[in-house]
C-alpha cells in the first residue's frame, strides 16, 4: 500500500487538468477510450470535428484519435448535444481542487481520514480500513476498487502518451 507521502506526490495537480483547455476539469466526462475532458471542451472539439459532415457518425478522441461513435443511435441527438451524453467522470469530479482526498464513509461518521482507494462502483474514496471492509462485505465484494495512486498514474500516463 502506498504511503500518504507517496500518494500526495503521485496525485499531482496535472492529473486534474483537462488536456484541451489545460485548466482544472469543469464537468469532466469520459470517453470509452478512457480519456476525460471538460464537457464544454469536448463539445467544442466534437463540433469542429463534425462541422463539415452531412450525417456525422462520430469523432476522433482529442488525445488518441480513436474513433468515438455518436452517442446512442445515429441522428438521435444533434452534434451540439453529444458531449452531454457521455458519462461523468465521478473520480475527477470528486478530487479536482481538493488538496487531500478524504474517505467518504469516514467523513459521514465525522472523521477525516485520508483515502487510499476509489471504488468505481460506489464512486467513493475509501481509507485503508474501509477498503478492507468494502472488499469483505458481501454486497460490495465484487466491486472494482483501485488505489488512488494507481488511478492517478493511469490518468497521468494516458495524458503523457498523447500530449
Amino acid at each position: 500500500m502506498a504511503t500518504s507521502e507517496t500518494q500526495e506526490r503521485d496525485f499531482t495537480p496535472e492529473v486534474s487538468l483537462c488536456s484541451i483547455c489545460l485548466e482544472q476539469y469543469k464537468s469532466p466526462v469520459s470517453l470509452h477510450c478512457s480519456h476525460s475532458f471538460c464537457q464544454t471542451c469536448l463539445s467544442t472539439h466534437i463540433k469542429s470535428s463534425c462541422g463539415d459532415c452531412d450525417t456525422p457518425l462520430g469523432f476522433p478522441c482529442p488525445l488518441c484519435c480513436v474513433f468515438i461513435p455518436a452517442p446512442r443511435e445515429i441522428g438521435q441527438y444533434s452534434v451540439d448535444e453529444w458531449a452531454t451524453k457521455f458519462p461523468v467522470n465521478k473520480f475527477l469530479t470528486s478530487v479536482v481542487g481538493v488538496p487531500v482526498i478524504l474517505c467518504k464513509p469516514c467523513q459521514e461518521d465525522g472523521e477525516e481520514l485520508k483515502a487510499y482507494s476509489w471504488c468505481k462502483d460506489c464512486s467513493e474514496a475509501l481509507c485503508e480500513e474501509c477498503t478492507k471492509c468494502h472488499k469483505k462485505a458481501r454486497p460490495s465484494r465484487q466491486h472494482v476498487v483501485i488505489s488512488i495512486t494507481e488511478w492517478s498514474e493511469n490518468i497521468s500516463s494516458h495524458a503523457a502518451l498523447f500530449v
